[in-house]
């Protein structure tokens, strides 16, 4: 066979033997499609899924290996070998398909399947129904309490967090009357559902209310006793509620009872929860203390009216005796009346104010009596008043102050009437002549330069004349004719002694202008005393003392109370302290804080807080609202007392905490001082005398080393 026979041979036996194999191939499992099915097109629902599964009518060997993969979106699903896949998120969407792979006998070949889609749709959650189970505040009733959502779709799940307003965490539950704000939060299947109908509920702020006590069965009436020599009290009745006691205040102070005659206008405070219930309000009555009947005539010549701690206001002596029953009632007038003008009571130099002003009428039987005839009145001077250069009783005649006759007893400012009405004290004070001194002195300066001007203006005229004349008469003998007139006068030395003499106005000392006005109106003599000073022949002295001067002569205890109360205020950051003549003030800003004064031996200090917030505490003091000049400062307590003291400080820091005023280092001053006599204190002008009318019983050298009362 040739070479070229040979290779035809050879490639007839590759052709036949490809023929061979491929026709074995199909005959053995046939050709096969693969069908793939369960496309998928529904809203999410929770725990269902969709299967896909793979069909192909190839029938393999037993012993073929077949293999199954699975394909999303055309990438390869890992992990995907079975004959089916399941579908069930919304996330499973998309476009899927299957490849299935035969190795039968060292054979391999594959089919791949159809595509199909899978369209799984978030489905709505209506939140429009959520809503809060609170809908208007919550009474305290003691028990645990929380708000929730009402309407919450199963799909959701709330969280609670509870806060205080400033957003402080509290427990699940809260029982104090108090604002709180509820926090919630929400966890869902955010891949599966979408929300509609609105936003969902994020916090609720909402509230504990204070419960009213129930009251309905209590009362407090007037009450009328008749005097026994006994404190008598009056009271509530019916039931406190629980928790509940109730304290008894005349005048902001606790009233314990009463025993002598008059009309007692009393409070019942009512003290209680008060973070969980609202106040009760407080209720008044009146006790009535009536004098007995029947007892001696002599009782009723005199009728005395009493404040709350039994000390006499006002005493009215009856010139008969009044009927059983007569009492005196009494209504304070001093600030409706006190910016009149009382100038018409005061001279030259002094000044006029009201001290003190009642309305005063005789009662029986609750109604306005009159009088039997002259009654002497006696009206209890007070205490700041009695220093005052003179004391006058005024009777108010509608709106006009007339003066009536009055003497002074003691404390007492005494005078007589046949009617009752307005009645009171007008207080006369000097007013300082230092401003009208300084006026003169100024004058007399300028008088005196003036004059000095002039005379060295005349001086310097004649020295020219003179050097005129002598440039005039220059190789002439001179004689008497032609020397100058002072030459042929008094020596020159004298006559500007003479001049000087006139200029000079003789020196006196000025007359204090309080005695120059009780002078005028005595029509007295003046003496002066050793030193100069002049007094009336019927004068006697009287001291106007300043803060500083009380201060010095209080004694060592009072000085030590203000030592400490001075560093404590001092110590609080930003407060300025300013002392007066009258008094020593503190500030911060603008705003006055507290003020301190002496009176005695006793230190007194008014705080700038609301009395009525510590009616009922540990605290004594003293309610100057009604005073007008105690505005800013009405609270007065009197410090005599350690314990007195560590009450002013917690006041103190009370007032700071109210006004935001930070504390900051104690300063450990001493302001103590050494005691000094009137006369050391008045040549530091510490100490002011004045002159007032009376009978001179002791020199001023005497009046200045007296102490100070």
């Amino acid at each position: 066979m040739t070479k070229a026979k040979y290779l035809i041979a050879s490639f007839a036996l590759f052709l036949l033997l490809i023929s061979v194999i491929s026709i074995s191939a199909f005959a053995t499992t046939g050709d096969f499609s693969v069908t793939l099915s369960g496309a998928v097109d529904k809203e999410y629902e929770r725990e269902k899924g969709y299967t896909l599964t793979v069909d192909f009518d190839c029938v393999p060997s037993p012993n073929a290996e077949i293999s199954f993969s699975w394909y999303k979106n055309g990438s390869l699903i890992s992990g995907a070998s079975g004959d089916s896949f399941s579908v069930s998120s919304v996330s499973d969407s998309g476009s899927y398909y299957s490849r299935i792979d035969i190795n039968d006998g060292g054979a391999s070949y594959y089919g791949v399947s159809n595509r199909i889609d899978v369209n799984i749709r978030p489905r709505a959650i209506d939140v429009s129904g959520i809503k809060w189970d609170y809908t208007a505040p919550i009474t305290y009733d003691g028990k645990a309490h929380s708000v929730k959502l009402l309407g919450v779709p199963s799909q959701l799940v709330a969280s609670y967090s509870n806060f205080n307003s400033d957003y402080e965490p509290l427990a699940d539950t809260v029982s104090s009357v108090g604002s709180y704000i509820t926090t919630v939060s929400f966890s869902y299947d955010a891949a599966n559902y979408k929300l509609t109908g609105g936003a969902l509920p994020s916090a609720l702020s909402w509230e504990i209310k204070k419960a009213s006590y129930d009251v309905s069965n209590i009362s407090f009436t007037d009450k009328t006793v008749t005097e026994n020599g006994s404190v008598q009290s009056i009271a509530v009745s019916g039931n406190l509620p629980e928790g509940v006691s109730v304290a008894y205040y005349y005048n902001s102070q606790i009233f314990e009872g009463a025993k002598y005659v008059g009309k007692y206008s009393v409070t019942a405070v009512f003290s209680g929860d008060s973070k969980n219930y609202e106040p009760i309000p407080n209720m008044t009555a009146v006790l009535t203390v009536e004098k007995a009947a029947g007892n001696n005539p002599e009782d009723k010549l005199d009728m005395v009216y009493r404040d709350e701690n039994g000390i006499k206001k006002v005493i009215v002596t009856s010139a008969v005796p009044m009927k059983a029953g007569s009492y005196i009632n009494i209504k304070d007038t001093t600030e409706e009346y006190k910016n009149y003008d009382y100038s018409s009571f005061a001279s030259f130099g002094e000044s006029a104010s009201l001290a003190v002003l009642y309305d005063v009428a005789v009662c029986r039987d609750g109604v306005t009596v009159g009088t039997a005839g002259k009654c002497k009145v006696k009206i209890f001077i007070p205490e700041e008043y009695r220093s005052a250069t003179g004391l006058m009783a005024v009777y108010m005649n509608g709106k006009n102050p007339e003066i009536v006759d009055s003497v002074v007893e003691g404390d007492m400012l005494v005078f007589e009437t046949d009617h009752f009405s307005l009645y009171g004290i007008v207080a006369i004070e000097a007013k300082s002549i230092l401003p009208f001194v300084a006026c003169a002195f100024a004058a007399m300066l300028v008088a005196v330069l003036f004059i000095i001007l002039l005379r060295s203006k005349y001086l310097f005229t004649k020295q020219t004349e003179k050097s005129d004349k002598t440039e005039a008469n220059v190789g002439v003998n001179p004689s008497e004719e032609n020397l100058p007139e002072e030459i042929l006068d008094t020596p020159q030395k004298d006559t500007e002694a003479d001049a000087d003499s006139k200029v000079e106005p003789e020196k006196t000392v000025p007359k204090p202008i309080a005695a120059v006005a009780l002078a005028e109106r005595t029509e007295e003599k003046s003496l002066g005393n050793a030193d100069g000073e002049p007094i009336s022949l019927d004068s006697t002295v009287r001291y106007r003392t300043s803060f500083t001067s009380r201060l010095i002569q209080s004694g060592d205890a009072a000085q030590g109370y203000y030592t400490v109360l001075k560093n404590y205020i001092l110590s609080y950051n930003g407060i300025k302290p300013r002392t007066s003549w009258n008094y020593e003030t503190y500030r911060k800003g603008r705003l006055a804080v507290a003020r301190v004064n002496i009176k005695g031996k006793s230190l007194i200090v008014n705080l700038a807080l609301t009395p009525d917030s510590f009616l009922g505490s540990k605290y004594k003091f003293t309610d100057l609202s009604a005073d007008k000049r105690y505005a800013e400062l009405p609270m007065q307590l009197k410090i005599k007392s350690r314990r007195a003291l560590s009450y002013a400080t917690e006041l103190i820091d009370t007032l700071m905490g109210s006004l935001g005023v930070e504390k900051g280092i104690l300063p450990e001053i001493d302001y103590r001082m050494p005691y000094k006599t009137n006369r050391e204190l008045a040549e530091r002008g510490l100490v002011k005398i004045i002159y007032v009318k009376g009978e001179p019983k002791q020199s001023i050298d005497e009046a200045k080393d007296a102490d100070i009362t």
